[in-house]
């Protein structure tokens, strides 16, 4: 049998792995694989927009190459970046920190693998990096010095195992940006406005003594020091004391910068902004009071009504008492004129007594009868007088199985497919398995249904493209229309699918007599919108700036733009709450590459015809909304 010969080639490695996996394992199996799952999703993604190519996984460990060693630093500090916000939705003990060593060195090349010592360095790297941290070796310093807005510690020369040389590594800080973008993030938070603008100046002036002090990365010393990595910047005092209150809704907060700057570059925006904070505190105010007025209003029409109804069923009570009265006087005056014809010829009497309680007989029923009418009036119109509301619903109505199909596009060397699958449902909770389980091509998703009739599910399986049988990330979202529901998916972090499914069968459930259909539900907010979104640039993406336009219909809220089939759709949907807060989740497709789609999470605000919001892009890109009404 022929070998396939060896080559080789100059390379940049990124080696990744799970802190403490082991211990992870041994506490809860399922969970750490449910959440490496998750976090792989996030890595992949990653390595794909920088160019990588992951070359083999085992367990908790990645291994890509990359062309340049610039778009590796870059992909290592945005996964890193990615994972803390995925880990700061997680309890403390089930947060998962990966460590990353990245080495620029030549590499032989075996069909898809790479061997050989510059593969080595990277992973003995990985192993003295700190949990969450990332250690590069001085061949990628010397190639990304001046390049990159980051800051690094020269730990000097390491030995590592079963390397015959010392390597000179180093360890990557945060970026400038990064550490300025966690400053706002500091302030903005709910402590004293006074001691938060204190942390901001103290930090921002210490900042710019450091880098001021710090020599420049040509007269640096290589020994165990910080090596700066860019010049002194003299702080803005102002603008990081109105950055960390221009979004407040606290009157003091605002009016505490005033104080401090009452001419200053904000100035005027602080008051604007001041006035808008008051003027909607008058109008919630008048809100409420109209609110409460129109409650005790209806609370005094519906006793007048209850009175009324009361009232006339006592009238119908006295009528019929009246009317029985009167025919027993005309009874007893029939009787005793009877009773005297009676005296004078006795057959007649006793005729005339038949015909007498015949007739009195007759006026029982007859009072008997207006009684009964009486009564029935009188509790139709108490009930009539009282409003009923329906019974509400929940997640149960979706209980039961769905039989639907999966259908997968083309993707690499996998030709498009199409099969037959089913969705469990109980109690809100949906799972879904396709294929057997630990083979390749099996993948299980797991999720909760949405009071909006939509639902998120994370997944995980073995992609057919896998050579190694290592565990891949998978997520679907979708919605529920009547009886079927259709959700997109995402396999392995790149293969696009649906899934439409059909009610097959119900679960068994008590009984229960079916609710009234639901009145509609218009709300002040339903139309059309219209406005601008935006997007901070990234080092891989460039800055966006678009129109959307959104359609509000009873209350769900729908931003929707593009095609689905093209390289630019957007969708975001969710249910605006009484208090004119919303949450929006969605997708779409990359505009650049048109693969992968990305994740969209947004969290606005109506204030009468503005509505504002801000969120995320796959979770770590910051994002904003801005729309106004432009039609019923």
């Amino acid at each position: 049998m022929n070998q396939t010969p060896v080559k080789r080639k100059l390379a940049a490695i990124l080696a990744a792995d799970v802190a403490g996996y082991s211990r992870m394992m041994g506490a809860d199996e399922e969970g750490t694989l449910r959440t490496l799952a998750a976090h792989r999703t996030v890595i992949d993604g990653i390595i794909e927009l920088h160019d990588g190519r992951v070359v083999s996984t085992a367990g908790d460990s990645v291994l890509a190459e990359f062309a340049s060693p610039v778009e590796a630093v870059r992909c290592a500090v945005e996964v890193q970046d990615g994972l803390k916000t995925r880990n700061a939705a997680l309890p403390e003990d089930k947060r998962m920190l990966f460590r990353i060593g990245v080495n620029l060195g030549d590499v032989m090349v075996r069909d898809d693998d790479l061997l050989g010592d510059g593969v080595n360095i990277a992973a003995r790297l990985e192993g003295i990096a700190e949990p969450g941290g990332i250690c590069i070796s001085s061949s990628v310093y010397d190639q990304i010095a001046g390049k990159l807005d980051m800051g690094f510690v020269d730990i000097g020369e390491q030995s590592l195992k079963n390397i015959a040389r010392p390597i000179r590594a180093f360890r990557v800080t945060s970026s400038v940006a990064a550490a300025a973008a966690k400053v706002r993030r500091t302030t903005a938070s709910r402590r004293p406005l006074f001691a938060a603008a204190g942390v901001v100046l103290v930090a921002a002036a210490g900042a710019a003594t450091w880098y001021a002090m710090w020599p420049t990365p040509s007269e640096a010393p290589r020994t165990n020091d910080t090596v700066a990595a860019a010049p002194a910047r003299e702080p803005d005092h102002e603008a990081a004391f109105w950055e960390s209150v221009r979004s407040s809704n606290e009157p003091a907060e605002i009016q505490a910068y005033l104080s401090q700057y009452p001419n200053g570059a904000f100035s005027a925006l602080a008051r604007a902004r001041l006035d808008g904070i008051t003027a909607a505190e008058a109008k919630r105010a008048e809100a409420d009071r109209q609110a409460a007025e129109a409650k005790a209003n209806a609370e005094a029409n519906l006793a007048a009504a209850k009175a009324r109804a009361e009232a006339e069923a006592a009238a119908a009570r006295a009528k019929a008492v009246a009317d029985a009265g009167a025919a027993k006087a005309v009874a007893d005056a029939a009787a005793r004129a009877v009773m005297a014809k009676a005296e004078a010829d006795r057959d007649a009497a006793a005729r005339l007594k038949r015909e007498a309680e015949v007739a009195a007989a007759r006026v029982a029923e007859a009072e008997r009868n207006a009684k009964a009418r009486a009564e029935s009036e009188a509790t139709a119109q108490r009930q009539a007088a009282l409003v009923v509301a329906p019974p509400p619903t929940g997640l149960a109505r979706f209980d039961g199985v769905w039989r639907g199909e999966f259908s997968c596009a083309a993707y690499r060397d996998l030709a498009a497919s199409r099969t037959a699958q089913v969705a469990q449902i109980q109690n809100g909770e949906m799972t879904m398995q396709f294929g057997a389980a630990g083979q390749r091509g099996s993948w299980q998703f797991s999720g909760r249904i949405k009071d909006k009739d939509s639902f998120v599910l994370d997944g995980s399986g073995i992609p057919f493209t896998s050579t190694t049988g290592s565990v891949a990330g998978a997520s679907m979202v979708g919605r529920f229309e009547g009886g079927t529901f259709t959700g997109d998916a995402l396999l392995g972090g790149g293969r696009p699918c649906t899934f439409t499914a059909a009610r097959a069968e119900t679960a068994a459930r008590p009984q229960m007599a079916a609710p009234p259909p639901a009145a509609p539900n218009a709300t002040p907010f339903d139309g059309r919108w219209g406005g601008e979104f935006e997007c901070d640039a990234t080092p891989a993406l460039a800055a966006v700036h678009v129109t959307r336009n959104a359609t509000i219909k009873n209350g769900e809220m729908v931003v929707e733009s593009g095609n689905p089939q093209s390289g630019a759709y957007f969708y975001a949907r969710g249910q605006i709450a009484t208090d004119g807060n919303v949450e929006l989740d969605g997708w779409g497709f990359n505009p650049q590459t048109a693969r992968p789609r990305f994740t969209v999470q947004l969290n606005g605000r109506f204030d009468g015809n503005l509505f504002t919001g801000a969120g995320h892009v796959n979770g770590t890109r910051p994002c904003r909304i801005k729309l106004t009404r432009t039609g019923n």
